[in-house]
């Protein structure tokens, strides 16, 4: 029997990871939704979702529906979780995992008013480096990505 998922489509939720509202508008298996939050599509899983306070309803009530990124970015995130947003290790994911998350990554890390995000996939058989920037050339956000100097086992993207 599969379980019901506790966020119907539509519902208003908070995204605890950024500390913004947005609304369901997809909801997948295994406890994966699509977040419309500030105009901006997120991938989250099930535990980084909350019903909202109705506080948080009203506030985000008087709040315009459409926020464009440059506005996004005057809201930015604290220093402490700008860098953890900034940064992603894929070592011991497999390449199904690691876009998965890397996905969820660039949405959060875009919201949170970053320029770029570090993807640390290593060097080893370049499996994940190869399906990571096949996957970074479909994502419209993205202006650019490339290795960086230092490390090639680090891609550093631009959005």
């Amino acid at each position: 029997m599969e379980q019901a998922m506790p966020y119907a489509l539509g519902a208003e939720v908070l995204v605890t990871m950024i500390g913004k509202m947005g609304r369901v508008v997809a909801v997948g298996l295994g406890g994966l939704y699509r977040v419309l939050v500030g105009g901006i599509e997120v991938a989250c899983r099930e535990e980084e979702l909350q019903a909202p306070s109705p506080a948080a309803v009203r506030r985000q009530a008087r709040r315009p529906v459409l926020v464009t990124r440059s506005e996004a970015r005057q809201d930015r995130a604290s220093d402490a979780e700008r860098a953890r947003l900034g940064s992603i290790d894929l070592h011991g994911a497999t390449v199904e995992e690691a876009l998965r998350a890397v996905e969820e990554r660039l949405d959060a890390a875009i919201l949170a008013g970053l320029d770029h995000l570090d993807v640390i996939h290593g060097i080893g058989t370049g499996k994940i480096r190869h399906a990571l920037h096949r996957f970074l050339r479909g994502i419209g956000a993205v202006r650019h990505f490339e290795l960086t100097r230092d490390n090639p086992g680090v891609t550093r993207v631009y959005f």
